[in-house]
């Protein structure tokens, strides 16, 4: 009742491996106990990021009870290697809940290599116009 109930996060950057835009977790349900959130790179859905910081991007203290907690990534923030998530877990004065909840990061790029092969056969026997089927074989 204490963690973060959702993660959501939708990247802007159309760079492969940079990522940006507002990564939003939902509140917990109950705040009463809870002094803020922290925001993790995590190597799976449930783990931190084994680096130098653990992983920590940053964190966000509790505003107005009951509203989403926000957090920006920057235009051309670098996806650390190893990251596949972000994760959120709340804290207090006590410490930091053990679980949290997390949102796969789903980079979007501009494909930076060709299609390894087109192919079509015209199947229309009318001048002027065409009609088949296009094949294209992925990089």
């Amino acid at each position: 009742e204490h963690a973060a109930t959702a993660l959501v996060f939708t990247d802007g950057d159309i760079d492969g491996g940079r990522l940006s835009g507002v990564v939003t977790a939902s509140p917990a349900s109950d705040e009463s106990r809870v002094d803020g959130y922290n925001f993790y790179w995590g190597s799976s859905s449930v783990a931190k990021l084994d680096d130098w910081w653990g992983g920590l991007i940053d964190w966000v203290e509790v505003g107005v009870p009951g509203t989403p907690i926000e957090y920006t990534l920057n235009e051309g923030t670098v996806v650390p290697p190893g990251a596949t998530h972000l994760l959120v877990h709340t804290y207090n004065s006590d410490g930091e809940m053990r679980t949290g909840v997390s949102a796969s990061i789903r980079d979007k790029a501009i494909p930076v290599h060709p299609a390894r092969g087109v192919t079509f056969t015209d199947a229309d026997v009318d001048g002027g116009e065409v009609s088949g089927i296009v094949n294209v074989t992925k990089a």
